[in-house]
């Protein structure tokens, strides 16, 4: 659970470095609205693959 904690700040800070540094070059509404279709994005890919790996419980009691 420490690992997991650290890794996800680790990876929430460096978002927000990089929206920063994005920031100094584009307009600051379309970081923010890019940044939000890519972790809509992440998201979506992250459900499509847990729907295609999760078990099938139904089959295993079967047997």
């Amino acid at each position: 659970m420490t690992v997991l904690t650290a890794g996800l700040m680790a990876v929430q800070g460096l978002g927000t470095a990089l929206a920063g540094v994005a920031a100094e070059f584009f307009p600051v509404h379309q970081v923010v609205a890019y940044s939000g279709v890519a972790g809509t994005a992440c998201t979506l890919l992250m459900v499509a693959e847990a729907r295609r790996t999760r078990v099938r419980y139904r089959s295993a009691r079967r047997g």
